[in-house]
């Protein structure tokens, strides 16, 4: 049975939210001043505030809503995208690598992110940000229990 998890988007939501309270709270506390540069229209730059803040959501929203993970019987998947999708598919036999990392934010929100390396490439190959703890905890056991299994097999084969 496939293990399937989407990213948490609510680390970006809490961060996107926070800038703008403190945009708002500088403009709230410079309102006077505001007020004598802009006259009537000191109003504006507060709504341009509110609505960029929310159009950055919404675009989080929709980047993490359409991004998912799967570990099937003999590969990573990786799915991405809004307008143009895009699947990766790493077979285990190919990943050399696995590692997980908690910041002071996943902590605070419950996730965590997960890194994959492959075999003969030089770089990471593939770092998914912000997907649940518990999701994450089982993917990766059952990434390095499928990568365990396959090593096994391939030292039976060179025997």
């Amino acid at each position: 049975m496939p293990i399937t998890a989407k990213r948490n988007h609510i680390k970006k939501r809490a961060s996107t939210l926070i800038v703008a309270l403190i945009l708002l709270g500088t403009m709230f506390f410079f309102q006077e001043t505001l007020k004598t540069y802009l006259g009537d229209y000191f109003i504006y730059p507060f709504i341009a505030v509110v609505i960029f803040s929310i159009l950055l959501d919404v675009i989080e929203y929709l980047r993490y809503s359409t991004t998912s993970v799967e570990v099937s019987d003999k590969a990573f998947v990786y799915r991405t995208g809004i307008l143009t999708k895009r699947e990766i598919t790493y077979p285990f036999y190919k990943i050399s690598n696995t590692r997980t990392q908690v910041t002071i934010g996943d902590r605070i929100f419950g996730t965590k992110t997960l890194m994959i390396d492959t075999a003969g490439e030089s770089d990471l190959d593939l770092i998914v940000e912000d997907l649940p703890a518990k999701a994450c905890d089982a993917i990766y056991s059952e990434i390095n229990g499928k990568m365990g299994k396959i090593k096994l097999v391939k030292g039976n084969d060179d025997e």
